[in-house]
């Protein structure tokens, strides 16, 4: 029967096999350190090489072996051994090229690394991506510099360059992007791309904004440039905004998770953003209204998502201050100036601008003396508002008075027309030839040189206010952009004094001509023989009988005819009506500060209309 080892002799054996076993991994780990201990100048004896030939293939690409000595010695690893990032070979083995391993940067710079390998370059890359950047592609390979240095390709100085090198420069890297290479480079057009161009260092840049090493899409909750991160990014330069911006409503919505509200980018644009003083800005004094706040207040169907009013924007749009801003004004009031910019609040907020205890001085700022009564009513309401009775009632009869006189002229002209033409072919065809009889035929002065005058200035001063008035109220109408190029854009800023040069003069002449009716024999007589009378409803129905051929004779009219008195009496009630209200237009802080803006809103309401009926 055989014993068991003694216990001291199976001690000594796995003495003796642990000694072999560390005195081999010793002598390896000499070998090794011996290898990595090689100095850069036996490297740059063979790398030193500038011969373009000097190349290896690695994968699908031919990279060139050269190393400039100089540009290693200035780089920030210049005090490290070629052997310290190229490791896994034997030096003094030529050539080494088969069983050399990538260069791994993560040795020494792996908290870097981690955020790198989450970011939208890093899963690119280990997806396999051939385009995907990695450490060599923004730093460099042996001439990285700190990128506070002005040569590294990294830094502040070249940092923008070295991103659309890919973003713009490279077709493979645009073909994969969700936005076109346009949307990319208009940040060298922008407020931002501009100051770093011109030298600004502290301009934002790519990273400022996308981060360094961390970039990731904006649909990623963590990216920087996610919706919900926004307000955030921008404050790292803009913090007082930022502060102003979290507590308004858009940015309490965002705090809530709600998409849909505005954040920076909605506003300012993205890579585009401008100066607001710059014509082009979307946030600009004359665009801010229409590109920025219509887009998402205009919006049928976010407002009926969140339950907001529909026609804030469009009355708005319709109202003096929006048809100014179309016009081209900028200095009318947009929507900025009474809600706010960063800061803007509910009405209900007693900080708010809009907040009806605030609303005197909100108006103030423009329209000194404003007091409560001058902010009453509808803020937003315009020439289409039928929200109260009375606008109802106004618009209906409007509406009513323009079909019923448009009816009118049109059948009665018809007619005319027709019994014209009638009588030219008889008289052409049937009529016996009459010799003429001797003598002058006889002529009457229908107006004197004075009537005529009246006649011209009334008749002159109504053409341009009906042009400039319409050219007010519909800036985008084909035949005000004729006006605007054949005329030259003067006409846009000289619409404003000519139209009420233009109702000084047309209320001049109506005052004279009521003065002429009362104090001068002829025109005592004018107005009695422009008295309506019951012969003009006999004749309007004898008329209209005669043109449609069924009375025989044309009735015998006297001085003036009926349609002679409908014009004269329209042109009295419609200058006394467009006067009074065109006064209050015109003088709308004390029209407001009397009579509140609801009065100035009916002002508003007749004076479209009015101006309707008086043009047709």
């Amino acid at each position: 029967m055989s014993k068991d080892p003694h216990p001291s002799r199976i001690f000594t054996l796995l003495l003796v096999m642990l000694f072999f076993l560390f005195s081999g991994l010793a002598l390896a780990q000499d070998e090794d350190e011996e290898v990595m201990e090689v100095d850069n100048e036996t490297c740059l004896d063979c790398h030193n090489d500038p011969d373009p030939d000097f190349t290896m293939e690695k994968g699908d690409k031919e990279i060139w072996l050269h190393v400039d000595p100089e540009k290693y010695e200035a780089s920030v690893h210049s005090e490290e051994l070629c052997v310290s990032c190229h490791v896994g070979f034997d030096p003094e083995e030529e050539p080494h090229l088969p069983e050399i391993k990538p260069v791994d940067c993560a040795e020494c710079h792996d908290d870097v690394t981690e955020v790198f390998d989450v970011s939208e370059h890093g899963r690119a890359l280990a997806k396999g991506d051939p385009n995907a950047p990695n450490c060599v592609t923004c730093h460099g390979t042996h001439d990285i510099m700190y990128i506070d240095e002005g040569e590294s390709m990294a830094s502040r100085n070249h940092e923008v360059e070295t991103c659309l090198s890919c973003h713009v420069d490279n077709e493979d890297v645009k073909s994969k992007m969700t936005h076109d290479d346009i949307f990319i480079s208009d940040y060298q057009s922008s407020v931002h791309g501009r100051l770093h161009a011109e030298g600004d260092m502290e301009a934002a840049i790519c990273s400022d904004c996308h981060g360094a090493h961390s970039t990731m899409k904006a649909s990623n909750p963590n990216s920087r440039v996610n919706k919900f991160n926004i307000a955030e990014t921008c404050g790292h330069c803009h913090d007082e905004v930022k502060d102003e911006f979290v507590e308004s409503i858009h940015g309490q919505a965002l705090a809530k998770g709600i998409e849909d509200a505005a954040t920076c980018t909605d506003c300012h644009g993205e890579h585009e953003i401008l100066e607001p003083d710059n014509e082009k800005s979307r946030v600009a004094a004359q665009n801010v209204s229409e590109q920025v706040c219509g887009s998402c207040h205009g919006s049928l169907e976010l407002n009926r998502k969140y339950g907001l009013a529909s026609d804030r924007f469009s009355g708005f749009n319709d109202s003096y201050h929006g048809l100014a801003i179309r016009f081209g004004n900028v200095e009318v009031a947009n929507c900025a100036s009474c809600h706010g910019i960063h800061d803007i609040l509910p009405s209900e907020n007693p900080a708010s601008m809009i907040n009806p205890a605030n609303l005197a001085e909100t108006c103030g700022s423009c329209h000194p003396g404003a007091n409560e009564n001058f902010a009453s009513g509808s803020i937003h309401s315009n020439t289409s508002t039928t929200d109260t009775p009375l606008a109802f009632w106004i618009t209906t009869i409007y509406i009513g008075l323009i079909v019923t006189t448009i009816g009118f002229m049109f059948t009665h002209n018809i007619l005319d027309y027709y019994r014209k033409l009638k009588n030219q072919y008889k008289e052409r065809y049937f009529k016996p030839v009459v010799a003429q009889t001797a003598g002058e035929p006889k002529s009457y002065m229908r107006m004197t040189p004075n009537e005529r005058i009246q006649h011209f200035l009334l008749a002159g001063s109504f053409i341009m206010l009906t042009i400039t008035g319409f050219m007010l109220k519909f800036p985008e109408a084909w035949w005000v952009s004729v006006l605007r190029e054949g005329l030259g854009e003067w006409t846009f800023g000289m619409r404003n004094s000519i139209h009420r040069i233009s109702a000084v003069i047309m209320i001049g002449v109506s005052l004279y001509h009521v003065y002429y009716l009362i104090f001068t024999k002829r025109g005592r007589k004018i107005f009695t023989d422009m008295l309506p009378i019951m012969k003009d409803v006999r004749d309007l129905f004898g008329m209209f009988s005669y043109n449609a051929g069924f009375a025989k004779d044309h009735p015998k009219f006297h001085r003036f005819n009926y349609i002679e008195k409908l014009e004269y009496w329209a042109v009295i009630w419609g200058t006394i009506v467009m006067s009074l209200t065109g006064l209050m237009l015109w003088f709308e802080n004390h029209s407001m500060s009397w009579f509140g803006k609801y009065t100035l809103d009916i002002s508003e309401l007749i004076h479209y209309y009015e101006a309707w009926l008086a043009f047709l």
